[in-house]
């Protein structure tokens, strides 16, 4: 896969699992990627993303979950730049951040 990452991902509201790793994608870091209500693990790793920041949303990712299991976001092996956003603190129940 190639390009932007589509943001008519979103309206897949039963989402669980994104696992778009080892491709090209382009572009930012949609905001709206980290307020799906079900999921669990966000795998954008070893694409060429390359925004220079991650969102503030980051912080909401998980927020909507009524589980306490396992919760990833693993983003690394990108040209993303610049810091993590303060943000992420407000994960709580992220357990994997790459």
């Amino acid at each position: 896969l190639s390009g932007a990452i589509p943001t008519e991902l979103v309206q897949l509201s039963n989402l669980q699992d994104l696992t778009l790793h080892s491709n090209f994608l382009t572009g930012d870091l949609h905001p709206e990627l980290f307020e799906f209500p079900k999921l669990t693990k966000l795998d954008l790793s070893n694409n060429k993303l390359d925004r220079t920041y991650i969102p503030t949303e980051v912080g909401r990712f998980g927020q909507k979950l009524e589980f306490t299991g396992v919760l990833q976001l693993l983003l690394d092996h990108n040209e993303i730049s610049g810091s993590i956003p303060s943000e992420i603190g407000q994960a709580e129940h992220l357990t994997e951040l790459s």
